[in-house]
């Protein structure tokens, strides 16, 4: 897998764990549930944009259980460090040239 698929796969199973436990605290079947993370690779500059998540649960759930899963997936820290970038700083550290 290259790094952004393992990016996307990691926001993909940050969502999977939060709609199982949902799911599960319910006592609402998880078998058959299904997370897919798509996304556009876009440039100017080069990033990972327009992700979508899917999430296909193995039964019909209520306007309530709905949107409660909504709210516990959006929860997970993935999706909520995509929501509100984290702040980033790059540091080189190299050995010292020989003179």
């Amino acid at each position: 897998m290259t790094p952004p698929e393992w990016f996307l796969s990691s926001l993909g199973a940050c969502v999977g764990f939060y709609a199982v436990k949902y799911l599960e605290t319910r006592h609402l079947d998880t078998k058959g549930l299904a997370i897919s993370v798509t996304a556009d690779k876009t440039e100017n500059p080069v990033r990972i944009d327009n992700i979508r998540i899917q999430i296909t649960t193995p039964i019909p759930l209520d306007a309530r259980h709905h949107k409660g899963l909504e709210r516990a997936v959006d929860a997970c820290i993935i999706h909520n460090t995509l929501t509100h970038p984290p702040t980033m700083m790059t540091e080189i550290l190299a050995a010292a040239i020989a003179e």
